[in-house]
């Protein structure tokens, strides 16, 4: 059949890497849609203070870059395998701590 994705196998691949660097520049501070990480980038320039990121996700990869560009890290999440995940699968900057929590139980 002609005009098939499996007639061209590489256009597919090649579909999939595009959209992966999408999703790895746009969303590389978690789950912040198109333009949103370029804000948080922004400010964080601006004011490398603390972040408080509560749900992190499923392992740290988001918090390394929130941390290259912060004074310091809370990454909170409630899902204790997310935590193990994230301590164990890298090195992490010494500018980031991960707590077991919810964000309805924060003081604040």
């Amino acid at each position: 059949m002609r005009g098939t994705h499996n007639e061209r196998p590489d256009l597919d691949l090649f579909a999939r890497v595009k959209q992966w660097e999408w999703e790895k520049w746009h969303h590389r501070f978690g789950l912040a849609g198109e333009g949103q990480a370029d804000v948080i980038e922004q400010l964080l320039q601006r004011s490398p203070g603390v972040v408080l990121d509560v749900g992190f996700g499923p392992n740290g990869r988001h918090v390394v870059n929130l941390a290259k560009l912060s004074g310091f890290v809370i990454a909170v999440d409630k899902y204790i395998e997310a935590l193990r995940r994230a301590r164990t699968d890298g090195p992490m900057p010494p500018n980031v701590a991960f707590l077991a929590g919810n964000a309805s139980g924060l003081p604040w």
